[in-house]
């Protein structure tokens, strides 16, 4: 799937409002029903990345393939910038400042055999069990991995044994991904305005405790599990 210049505007636009709708008002954005069709209703996984000052802020996703890519944009917006446990939650005050980049992620498909995974060019999901990890492919193309290393690392991040996606019991899944960014000006409009776990960690910012408004955001924003597609190791779920 290839997106229009128009439609991938509008999904970067959507990713904000609903950060903006979940943080002044504590709600999930209802996207106009009138909105126009096309591929932005396919169903799609999708990330949603939040960087501030060229820094990781948040990443996290919905990879329900089942729903349309719209509805997961919603939910993927919301969790990263509230829900993403690496990092305290985005506020109100800083979210004109920040920058947001949208991964949307076709359908996966099996890898019968890893020597056919490009790192840089598919995004990669182990599965061993109850265990399961994601890495974009935007993971490798920064950090220089080759494929052995980005599966090891996927496995790591997974809970699991760094060759574990050597097991013949593990099921390994690749995707394409198509991302794109707000320019460097978009994320310093004011609010209102429509306009993958490493082989060595970085420590994870220190997160503080949540009280008030932004704590009880979180739970009123009404959006499903989503996981996280970059940084450090989550040992279960997506």
């Amino acid at each position: 799937m290839e997106l229009t210049g128009e439609e991938r505007r509008r999904l970067l636009r959507w990713a904000r409002q609903a950060i903006e709708e979940a943080l002044s008002h504590g709600r999930r954005l209802a996207i106009d029903p009138t909105e126009p069709a096309g591929a932005v209703r396919l169903e799609r996984g999708v990330f949603v990345t939040i960087t501030a000052g060229g820094e990781l802020r948040g990443c996290m996703g919905s990879i329900d393939f089942d729903r349309p890519l719209l509805e997961n944009l919603v939910d993927a917006a919301i969790s990263t910038a509230l829900r993403d446990p690496r990092f305290p939650p985005i506020t109100e005050e800083e979210l004109p400042a920040v920058r947001l980049e949208v991964s949307v992620l076709e359908r996966p498909v099996e890898l019968p055999d890893p020597a056919r995974f490009d790192p840089t060019v598919h995004g990669i999901i182990v599965e061993k069990g109850w265990r399961r990890a994601l890495l974009l492919p935007k993971v490798a193309q920064e950090r220089g991995w080759d494929t052995a290393t980005t599966l090891a690392a996927a496995c790591l991040k997974a809970g699991l044994p760094p060759d574990a996606w050597r097991d013949p019991d593990a099921r390994l899944r690749i995707f394409e991904v198509e991302a794109f960014e707000e320019p460097d000006e978009a994320g310093r409009r004011p609010m209102g305005c429509r306009a993958r776990r490493p082989m060595t960690p970085d420590v994870p910012p220190p997160v503080r405790r949540e009280q008030g408004r932004t704590a009880s955001l979180r739970g009123r924003a009404g959006i499903r599990r989503v996981g996280t597609g970059r940084g450090y190791p989550r040992k279960a779920g997506p």
